[in-house]
């Protein structure tokens, strides 16, 4: 996929994109990343190793971004773990929501109660609705919105403890 991303970047002329060929995760060292990504392929499935980093490590001294996407096929809680100053600086966050994540060894739960901690409120658009709607996203109901991409923004004062 490397490849394809330096062509669309250079093709749409993008001077504000910095790619870095590296999986994120919880800890510094190497990941099994397939080739070609699909929804059904997972992190390990795959002879093509990768340098794995923490985002932590690389988003280092003043420059932070003001906004994350998280979309791993299951690694989404993995990729946080790592982000932690990160989340502390409070980016808006798109993190997907995915059924595989138990097969790397966390629930979705434990996922809505990390971004919880951060300050995070959570929400599911409805894009393809006729009218933009937004859904605030409970642990209760959180098994509703599995493999969508839940919205993340810092929680005013006080709302994130509702």
């Amino acid at each position: 996929m490397i490849g394809r991303i330096h062509a669309n970047v250079a093709a749409n002329h993008l001077d504000n994109v910095t790619l870095i060929h590296a999986a994120a995760g919880a800890a510094p060292g190497f990941a099994n990343i397939p080739k070609l990504g699909t929804p059904a392929t997972r992190v390990g499935e795959s002879e093509n190793r990768v340098m794995m980093i923490r985002l932590d490590d690389y988003f280092t001294g003043e420059w932070q971004p003001s906004h994350v996407k998280i979309d791993t096929e299951g690694f989404e809680h993995h990729v946080l773990l790592g982000a932690q100053k990160l989340l502390a600086a409070r980016p808006v966050l798109y993190v997907e929501y995915h059924r595989g994540m138990q097969e790397f060894g966390y629930s979705g739960e434990e996922m809505w109660d990390l971004l919880r901690d951060f300050g995070y409120r959570i929400t599911v658009a409805r894009h393809r609705a006729r009218r933009h709607e937004e859904t605030e996203v409970t642990r209760d109901d959180l098994r509703l919105f599995e493999g969508q991409m839940m919205f993340c923004q810092p929680a005013s004062t006080g709302e994130a403890d509702a």
